[in-house]
């Protein structure tokens, strides 16, 4: 039962930092459209509007991109594997590489 509480206490951590992600990228998006609208409104021909709201799902966007990139290189780390060898098998094992060397 202790696995499955850490399942559910991960999921909802892992839930509320994607929610947070997206709304703080969201955000940020939406301040850079603003301070694009205000420089360039009239080069771009739009609204100032609408460029904010673009840049926010632009910020929508990469949040979701970091959110996935983060998942999967989690799951790399997971997959490596320990080998956890005894003081005799580290000898034994320093002895074959020292007589193949010796070998040469």
């Amino acid at each position: 039962m202790n696995a499955l509480n850490d399942v559910i206490k991960g999921t909802i951590i892992l839930i509320g930092l994607y929610i947070a992600l997206i709304i703080g990228l969201a955000y940020v998006g939406y301040f850079v459209g603003m301070a694009v609208s205000l420089a360039a409104s009239g080069l771009f021909s739009v609204g100032g509007g609408i460029l904010a709201e673009i840049f926010a799902w632009i910020g929508v966007g990469l949040a979701n991109i970091a959110f996935v990139a983060t998942i999967i290189h989690a799951q790399i780390i997971n997959k490596r594997q320990t080998i956890e060898l005894s003081d005799e098998e580290i000898d034994k094992i320093l002895e074959e590489i020292i007589g193949k060397e010796s070998d040469k």
